[in-house]
């Protein structure tokens, strides 16, 4: 209902990326505090944060003596074309596949993807999951797909606990490390024939983006959104296992049966809890991605 404009200018020293351990105050003076108004009446915002501007963590930028997203859940935006909501045929149940541990080499993964599918079999959703040699090219797009290509069938949540890199010419080749050597590529999301409707990737900078480029690039997270999924909750740097499964684990403590899957609020109130609890954690790691 109105537009409110503010010539930041540029960024203080303090530009790299935030820590709840050290918010920048210079940070959030610029780039919060001529919109003071504006967020102190609103129930969520979404950031399109471009060039420098990606590097920040604004959701973790102090406002009124707490992390921004303390207040109100915060959504990162991308340019991509808005899916169309899809309304779940009547006497359906929300569909879950939980993928983890592919490789074999983390334990953690593993326990967080069972704690994950367990919670999301509590709550009603019908869950698929995979873990160590299971979880191979086939069996994944399999799980992903049962039924074929028809939207009706797409996948609700797909959760992923593992390794993930982010690599190659505008991160074309960045990938989840999937059974033995396999992989999926960023290429191979935007060819799936129906992408899963909502994503967790709990895996190292599975939504980083180029730092040397004034463009984005195309990393794990962002190529799901591409294809069509309509959000994605992922770190953009690399994480100790530890904090990886902290925050994982409790991102499904909000769902119930028949309720939306909301990625901004899930992950807002893992966020605040798994900082309250352990206060060293790099929370601020992981964004909520949104068409």
């Amino acid at each position: 209902d109105g537009v409110v404009a503010a010539r930041i200018g540029a960024f203080p020293p303090a530009s790299a990326p935030t820590s709840p351990t050290a918010p920048s105050e210079a940070l959030a003076k610029a780039l919060l505090e001529p919109f003071r108004a504006a967020l102190a009446k609103a129930s969520r915002v979404r950031f399109l944060p471009y060039g420098a501007a990606r590097e920040v963590d604004f959701h973790a930028l102090p406002f009124n003596g707490a992390p921004l997203v303390f207040a109100l859940p915060v959504e990162y935006g991308i340019d991509a074309r808005r899916a169309a909501e899809a309304p779940s045929p009547k006497g359906t149940s929300m569909t879950a596949v939980v993928v983890a541990d592919a490789r074999g080499d983390l334990a953690s993964a593993r326990s967080d993807g069972a704690a994950v599918a367990d919670a999301l079999t509590k709550a009603g959703v019908h869950v698929s999951a995979l873990a160590d040699r299971e979880a191979t090219p086939a069996a994944v797009g399999r799980a992903l797909n049962p039924n074929g290509n028809a939207n009706a069938n797409a996948t609700d949540l797909f959760f992923f606990a593992g390794h993930g890199t982010h690599a190659g010419r505008d991160g074309v080749d960045s990938a989840l490390l999937l059974a033995d050597t396999a992989v999926m590529t960023a290429s191979d999301v935007l060819a799936r024939p129906e992408p899963p409707h909502h994503v967790v990737l709990a895996a190292c900078e599975t939504a980083a983006h180029e730092r040397t480029t004034s463009a984005a690039g195309l990393g794990v997270a962002q190529a799901f959104l591409v294809a069509g999924s309509r959000s994605v909750i992922a770190p953009t740097r690399p994480l100790r296992d530890a904090d990886v499964g902290a925050l994982s684990r409790d991102l499904v403590s909000g769902v119930t049966p028949g309720s939306p899957w909301d990625a901004a609020s899930f992950l807002r109130n893992a966020q605040m809890r798994a900082s309250r609890a352990t206060p060293t954690i790099d929370w601020s790691a992981f964004r909520a991605l949104v068409q």
